[in-house]
């Protein structure tokens, strides 16, 4: 009897983490608070509709990216776009950053609006475009600073290029990563405009669509823009400085404008390093939380946003946020009423008091691994099985390029390989089984694999695109490292795999321990990445089990060593939303073996 109330137990925790932490509370898997503020209460409904309306576009998407062009005969004119307000510190990095790009110079433009710097940004920058080979430079110096949004609208309007790049001064962009922008633009569907570069050592951790890496808003410290975007909306009012960038991307998206994230083009931006250049960030973020929902949100989200501050107000202790929420205050009663400009059939999503669903592990810092050990990913998978291109494309979209990626079929399917017929540009490897079950079909791939490094992707779990290069760069000499995953309780709407909810699973969060594990399986499948040689030396799955038979494999594992816990999440897998189902579906893990 006690396995059966187990069962359900643990059904209703997943189904509705919100509702039973506190009933059910344990101390060793109490999931620690992000902030002080409980997202949950403070979250928008337009956050799970932007995650369907993205979904349901991925078949679209997925069929244009992998019918993508070669490299193009000429490569079109881009002008680089910047702000600076006393940046000579930052001038250097900058300048030999766009000097080194591996772009045509003939082809390259750059406009500065400076605001009054009184330090060495005009000199500097006019001493460099004497020589710096580009198509164009233009200086325009202003007296006084007029803000980052009216400034960049001025920039704007002095560029005659198709593309425009905004970067802001303190981010170097890659010498690479031009061309990679550049070329998604170009193969990209009519209705994107927006082309968001990772930022790095810390990119931001808000949530885009781990198949299409659609985005509900890109970030202006490196994005490259279709000139036409500035004629469909307006930028920066009223905003001085922060969420100009959100502001931007609602108003395009409210034209029926599209936004992609490119991860594989990369700026170094240390947007947590730099205290001192972003003094009062804390409040002009918490200020355009508040005007973006009154613009933007449903009456919901008006209604959350003036809860937030009396939130802030009666359970903050930090003097500097509480001095923030004195200043949101003063500069929203100088603002008067803020019109709502909502476009219907269109998302814009909150989150407490951020713009939209964030992953945690925004403190994780990032290495590019341009080249290292080949990473093997298997996918156990069947005939039949309508989503398996989703998952495909989210191995595509890794920033690490190493990749071997085999897709092995049941031994028990007689039908024709999964991807028989499917064009995939990556090519991953089609393997079938000989013997019946997803143990016999893991074990056959994990003897193919040649991958220095081996992980399991079940053919219905996604990846976001930095999961092998983080869990890479943490391994370090442990035998596995493994990220945190998003459980995504979903079911198949109309031709695609419709996530519910996202959450992260209170007993996944924690320091690795052996006996932890031996208590239960808090590693995801996909979650873990492990060094090849394990598999010689204590096999592969045991075949007799039907459930569980990854739990087995990490315990036997894990006798080499501990793993190396990576306290971001990289990767999401999808459980049945059914309650009865996941009522079940527990039992069927927890049933004592007779």
């Amino acid at each position: 009897m006690g396995w059966r109330i187990d069962s359900v137990r643990s059904a209703l925790q997943s189904r509705y983490p919100v509702l039973t932490k506190r009933a059910w509370r344990r101390g060793d898997q109490m999931r620690p608070s992000a902030d002080r503020v409980p997202r949950p209460v403070f979250r928008s409904p337009d956050m799970r509709r932007f995650r369907r309306m993205a979904e349901a576009r991925r078949n679209a998407d997925i069929t244009h990216r992998w019918a993508m062009k070669p490299d193009p005969g000429e490569w079109p004119a881009v002008t680089i776009c910047t702000v600076t307000h006393e940046s000579e510190g930052w001038l250097t990095r900058y300048l030999d950053a766009i000097a080194a790009l591996d772009y045509p110079k003939d082809k390259l433009g750059l406009v500065v609006v400076d605001n009054g710097s009184e330090d060495g940004t005009v000199s500097g920058l006019r001493s460099w475009a004497a020589n710096s080979g580009l198509a164009d430079v233009d200086i325009v110096e202003r007296r006084g600073n007029a803000g980052f949004g009216d400034s960049m609208t001025l920039a704007a309007s002095r560029a005659r290029t198709p593309y425009l790049l905004l970067l802001n001064p303190d981010a170097a962009i890659r010498p690479d990563a031009l061309r990679i922008v550049v070329r998604e633009a170009l193969d990209d569907l009519d209705d994107v405009h927006a082309w968001e570069m990772r930022q790095l050592p810390y990119p931001h951790p808000k949530y885009y669509d781990p198949v299409t890496r659609e985005t509900a808003w890109t970030s202006h410290a490196a994005v490259l823009l279709r000139r036409e975007a500035f004629d469909l909306a307006e930028y920066g009012a009223p905003f001085f400085l922060y969420g100009e960038d959100v502001d931007f991307s609602y108003r395009l998206r409210g034209t029926g404008k599209r936004l992609r994230y490119v991860p594989k083009a990369a700026v170094d931006h240390d947007a947590l390093g730099d205290t001192d250049a972003r003094e009062g960030q804390r409040t002009r973020t918490l200020l355009a939380n508040r005007v973006l929902r009154q613009q933007f949100g449903r009456p919901l989200d008006r209604l959350q946003g003036r809860l937030l501050s009396v939130w802030i107000a009666l359970r903050s202790r930090d003097p500097a946020e509480r001095q923030a929420l004195a200043e949101t205050n003063k500069a929203l009663s100088a603002l008067g009423r803020i019109p709502s400009i909502r476009r219907s059939g269109i998302a814009y999503p909150f989150w407490g008091p951020h713009f939209s669903r964030r992953r945690t592990g925004a403190t994780v810092a990032r290495r590019t691994l341009t080249d290292g050990p080949t990473v093997s990913i298997i996918t156990r998978t069947h005939a039949g099985f309508p989503f398996l291109h989703h998952t495909l494309a989210s191995v595509g979209n890794q920033t690490y390029p190493n990749i071997e990626h085999i897709v092995v079929q049941d031994g028990g399917d007689d039908a024709p390989h999964p991807l028989d017929g499917l064009d995939v540009p990556h090519g991953p490897i089609a393997l079938k089984a000989e013997q019946p079950g997803r143990s016999a079909a893991g074990n056959a791939a994990l003897a193919a694999a040649t991958g220095e490094y081996v992980m399991f992707l079940d053919h219905d779990d996604f990846l976001f695109a930095d999961h092998v290069e983080v869990l890479l760069g943490h391994v370090g000499d442990a035998p596995a490292a493994y990220g945190l995953a998003w459980e995504a309780v979903g079911r198949a709407v109309a031709g695609f795999v419709h996530a519910k909810q996202f959450s992260l699973p209170y007993a996944d969060v924690g320091a690795f321990s052996r006996a932890r594990l031996e208590a239960g399986n808090f590693l995801p499948i996909q979650s873990v990445l492990f060094r090849r040689d394990l598999f010689a030396r204590f096999g592969g799955f045991d075949t007799s089990l039907d459930v569980h038979e990854d739990w087995d494999l990490w315990k036997r594992y894990a006798q080499a060593g501990d793993f190396v816990a990576v306290p971001a999440v990289t990767s999401v897998y999808f459980t049945p939303g059914s309650l009865l189902e996941r009522i079940r579906r527990q039992g069927r893990f927890r049933r004592p073996k007779r």
